[in-house]
C-alpha cells in the first residue's frame, strides 16, 4: 500500500489556530478515513502520513467528513435557554436558535449533531434552566428600567435568580451524563465537573469567548461550508478547503476573525483599510475546534491527600519568564499552554494517550507555572519524543475584552541534568516569593527584580553553562538583599532553606572571582553553646527558630548585619570586624572529636579556602569586585563544599604585608606546632588598616607576635608599593588552606617554621 506524505503549508505551530488545525485535520482523518494515518512535524510545517492522496483527502473532507457535537447547551448562547414560546410560529430569530434547527433537520453526515440537539432538548436540567430564565428576564428588565417592583415581584425575582444559580451548577452534571458519546468530549475539552465547574483556558470560559459561542460559530461555519438539508459541499468548499491546508493560494475569501486563536488577525489596521477584519476561511474554525477536542482534562490526586483538583493537557499557570518581556504581563496573564511538537510519525492513539496525559512532573507532581514545565520538559520530551514546545499565553488585558493566546515563543526538550537544581527553589520558596514581590503594594523595583529570578532560572532550565548558573546565584542574592531591607516582606516570606551542593558545581567557572565569593561565603563558626555564626547572617538577621533558620528580629542578630552589598571593600572590611568582636564575646570552637576538648578558634574558618592566586589578583585589584559580592551573596544560600575550586597559576606578587598579616588570623593560630600555636586578638591590626595605617597595622602584628611569646624577626619592610590599606583589609577575610598558611609563615616569620615538605598550594 502506498504511503503518501502530505506536508501541509496551511498548518504551521503557530498561531495557536494553525496548530490546533493541524490536529484537527489528523484526529478527523485517523477516525474516520484511514485509521493507519500518522502525523508528525517536520520544516516548521504539519505532515500527514496516509494512504489518501491529495486529492482523495480533500474528497474525503468535503465529501464525507462528519462533524463532532460541538455544541455548548449551557451557554446562553446556543440555542436552548431562549424562552417558553407560545406562540409554534413565533421562534427565536437569535443566531444561536437557528443553528440548532438546522441540526434538527440535517442530512446524515450530521447525525452526531443531530442526536446531540434531541438529547438536550428533552433534558430535564435544561428545561427547567429555560422556564426559570423566561420567567425571570421580564422582571429583571423592569428592575432595570424602572426599578419599580412590587413586593410580590421582588420576592419572586429572588426565587427565580436562586433557581438559576442552582439549576446552572447542576446543568453540566446532567447534561454530560445523559449526553451521547461523541458529545462527552466537547464537554470535557471545555469543562471538567469534579466539586465545582472549572473551565479550561484553551476554550475560554465553558466554550465562550466574551460573547462568541464557540459552538455557534462552529455551526456557523459549517452553514457556509455545506448544505444541511442535502450533506452536501458547496460550490466553494473544495477551494476552501485546499486553502486551508495550503495546497492553494487563498483569495476572495469573506472577512471575519479567529478570535484567541489568531490574536494578529483582531482589531484595526491588522490589514488593509481602517477595519478589524481579515480574510476569513470558515474551514479553519471548523478544524481547530476539531482539534481542541483532543485536549480533555484530567483529575489528578495529591499524594496522600483528599484533595482532587483539575489538570489540564500542557496548561500551566502564567509566567512572564523566558518571554524577553520587560514589563509583567502575568497580571492579565490566564494560563500558559505549551503546545508540542513532534518529529516522529504517530498514530491517533498514540497522539491520543500523550495528549491526554499533558502532564509535566518535578518530584513527582504535576509542573504549576511556565518555569517548573521547562525544568520538567526535558525528561517528559525524552519519553515521548517531542523535540519542541511552542509556548502560548492565554491573556485578556480587561475583563470584557476577549482573550487571546498570544506566542510566547520556542523551548527545546533537551537533557540538562543542572535545570533539577531549579525545584530547590521552586519547589515551595519561589511561588511564596513571586507572590510577595508582585503583590500590587509591592514597589515596581522589587517586581522587577522576582521577574529576573525568574528569567534567570528559566535560562538555566535550558542551558547547562556555568554562566547560567551563576546568574540565577546573582539574582537570587539581589533579591535577598532586597528582602532583608524590608521587615513587612520578611513577615510573609521566610529565608529559602539551603541550596544543594550541586549548585556550587553547576556555577564554578574557575575564574577568581568564583573562588573568592565561594570561600567567602562558607565562612562559618560555632561556640560552645551551639551558637552558629555562618556568612549569611551578615546578609540577614537570621537565628534558629523550630530546627530551622528563619528571620529573627532581635537586637543581636541585626549587629550582625553588615553587609550592604554596595562595596564590596567596605563590606569585607565590616564582615572581619565583627566576626573578631564575636570573638571577644564569645569562645569559638573547632569541630572536633567530642570525647576530646574543644579547641578554641577564631571564627574565620571556612570551606572551601581561597587559592592564594585568586587572593593575589584580588590584591593587585585584577579582579571585578562587583561580580565577587553579588556571588557571594547568593552563594551565602548554598551549603557549602569542603574542596577548593581549581587554583590558577599565580600571576602577581603577593605583598609582604599580607604575608605578615595573615597568619594572625589564622582561626586556628600561630605558632611552630599545632600545641605551640597561640590565638591572638587581631582586631586592633584590622582598626589600624581600616583608618589608612598599614605600616602601623604591621608594627602592631609584630609586637602581637612577641607579646604571645613567639619570635618575631622581620625588620620593617618598606609598605608604600604594597596593596592599599582597604584592599589589605579586605582580603585578610578570605580563608586558607593550612599549606597557604604555612607558606606565608615560611616568608614572614621563617623562626616560626620547621622543616617541611616543599608545596606550591598557590
Amino acid at each position: 500500500m502506498t504511503i503518501y506524505d502530505h506536508i501541509l503549508d496551511g498548518c504551521a505551530p503557530a498561531p495557536l489556530a494553525s496548530y490546533l488545525k493541524a490536529l484537527g485535520v489528523f484526529r478527523v482523518v485517523a477516525e474516520q478515513a484511514d485509521s493507519d494515518a500518522r502525523c508528525f512535524w517536520r520544516d516548521e510545517r504539519f505532515a500527514l502520513s496516509t494512504r489518501l492522496t491529495l486529492d482523495e483527502l480533500v474528497r474525503f473532507l468535503a465529501d464525507s467528513y462528519e462533524p463532532s457535537p460541538i455544541i455548548s447547551p449551557w451557554n446562553g448562547r446556543a440555542g436552548f435557554l431562549e424562552g417558553d414560546e407560545e406562540d409554534a410560529d413565533s421562534k427565536s430569530s437569535r443566531q444561536g436558535a437557528e443553528i440548532v434547527r438546522c441540526y434538527e433537520s440535517a442530512a446524515g453526515r450530521f447525525h452526531k449533531l443531530r442526536v446531540a440537539v434531541e438529547s438536550y432538548r428533552s433534558n430535564q436540567a435544561i428545561i427547567l434552566l429555560d422556564k426559570a430564565r423566561a420567567e425571570a428576564k421580564p422582571l429583571q428588565e423592569k428592575r432595570r428600567k424602572t426599578k419599580d417592583l412590587s413586593a410580590a415581584e421582588k420576592e419572586r425575582l429572588k426565587e427565580l435568580e436562586a433557581d438559576i444559580k442552582r439549576l446552572r451548577a447542576s446543568v453540566i452534571v446532567g447534561l454530560r451524563s445523559e449526553a451521547p458519546a461523541g458529545a462527552v468530549d466537547w464537554f470535557d475539552a471545555c469543562q471538567r465537573i469534579i466539586q465545582e465547574r472549572t473551565v479550561f483556558p484553551l476554550l475560554g470560559s465553558g466554550g465562550l469567548d466574551g460573547s462568541r459561542d464557540f459552538g455557534v460559530n462552529f455551526g456557523e461555519a459549517l452553514r457556509h461550508l455545506f448544505d444541511f438539508s442535502t450533506g452536501n459541499p458547496l460550490p466553494n468548499t473544495m477551494r476552501l478547503i485546499r486553502q486551508s491546508l495550503g495546497f492553494d493560494v487563498a483569495f476572495g475569501l469573506n472577512t471575519g476573525n479567529l478570535g484567541q486563536y489568531a490574536p494578529s488577525g483582531v482589531g484595526e489596521n491588522i490589514s488593509t483599510g481602517f477595519v478589524g477584519e481579515q480574510p476569513f476561511n470558515p474551514i479553519d474554525f471548523v478544524f481547530l475546534l476539531e482539534g481542541a477536542i483532543s485536549f480533555a482534562g484530567a483529575a489528578t490526586r495529591r499524594l496522600g491527600s483528599t484533595e482532587t483538583r483539575l489538570s489540564f493537557p500542557f496548561t500551566v499557570n502564567a509566567l512572564t519568564a523566558g518571554t524577553g518581556a520587560t514589563a509583567s504581563i502575568d497580571d492579565h496573564n490566564l494560563a500558559e499552554f505549551w503546545a508540542p511538537l513532534w518529529s516522529r510519525p504517530i498514530r491517533l492513539a498514540e497522539l491520543a494517550s500523550f495528549l491526554a496525559e499533558g502532564r509535566a512532573t518535578v518530584n513527582g507532581r504535576s509542573a504549576r507555572d511556565g518555569l517548573e514545565f521547562a525544568v520538567a520538559i526535558g525528561t517528559l520530551g525524552a519519553q515521548r519524543g517531542v523535540t519542541e514546545y511552542q509556548r502560548f499565553a492565554l491573556l485578556q488585558r480587561e475583563p470584557r475584552n476577549p482573550k487571546k493566546a498570544t506566542p510566547l515563543g520556542r523551548v527545546r526538550t533537551k537533557e540538562n541534568n543542572r535545570a533539577s537544581l531549579i525545584s530547590e527553589l521552586a519547589d515551595r520558596w519561589l511561588p511564596r516569593a513571586r507572590a510577595a514581590v508582585q503583590a500590587r503594594t509591592s514597589p515596581a523595583s522589587l517586581a522587577a527584580i522576582g521577574r529576573r529570578l525568574d528569567e534567570a532560572l528559566f535560562r538555566l532550565a535550558g542551558n547547562a553553562t556555568n554562566g547560567a548558573a551563576q546568574e540565577a546565584l546573582i539574582v537570587l542574592g539581589v533579591l535577598m538583599l532586597e528582602i532583608v531591607r524590608r521587615p513587612r516582606l520578611r513577615e510573609i516570606l521566610p529565608p529559602p532553606r539551603s541550596l544543594s551542593r550541586e549548585w556550587i558545581s553547576a556555577a564554578d567557572d574557575g575564574s577568581h572571582e568564583f573562588a573568592l565569593a565561594t570561600a567567602l561565603a562558607g565562612l562559618d563558626a560555632v561556640t560552645e553553646g551551639g551558637f552558629r555564626l555562618p556568612f549569611r547572617r551578615h546578609l540577614g538577621p537570621l537565628g534558629p527558630s523550630n530546627g530551622q533558620e528563619a528571620w529573627v528580629d532581635n537586637s543581636e542578630s541585626h549587629t550582625l548585619v553588615v553587609w550592604t552589598g554596595r562595596n564590596l571593600l567596605h563590606d569585607l572590611a565590616a564582615v572581619l570586624e565583627r566576626r573578631l568582636v564575636e570573638a571577644r564575646r564569645r569562645t569559638f570552637i573547632r569541630a572536633s572529636d567530642p570525647e576530646q576538648p574543644a579547641i578554641p578558634e577564631l571564627p574565620l574558618r571556612g570551606r572551601p579556602t581561597a587559592p592564594l592566586a585568586s587572593i593575589a589578583a584580588f590584591l593587585a585589584d585584577r579582579t571585578d569586585e562587583t561580580r565577587i559580592g553579588a556571588l557571594a551573596a547568593g552563594l551565602a544560600w548554598v551549603r557549602p563544599v569542603v574542596n577548593a575550586p581549581t587554583a590558577t597559576v599565580r600571576e602577581d606578587a603577593l605583598p609582604f604585608a599580607y604575608a605578615a598579616l595573615k597568619p594572625l588570623f589564622e582561626p586556628a593560630g600561630i605558632g611552630p606546632a599545632p600545641v605551640e600555636r597561640r590565638i591572638i586578638d587581631p582586631l586592633p591590626v584590622v582598626r589600624h588598616l581600616r583608618a589608612g595605617r598599614a605600616d602601623n597595622a604591621v608594627s602592631m602584628a609584630q609586637r602581637l607576635v612577641r607579646s604571645a611569646g613567639l619570635p618575631a624577626p622581620f625588620a620593617q619592610r618598606d609598605l608604600r608599593q604594597t596593596a592599599d590599606s582597604r584592599r589589605l583589609t579586605a582580603a585578610l577575610l578570605f580563608p586558607i588552606a593550612p599549606l597557604a598558611h604555612q607558606r606565608l609563615v615560611e616568608r614572614a616569620y621563617p623562626d616560626l617554621t620547621r622543616t617541611v615538605e616543599e608545596t606550591d598550594v598557590a
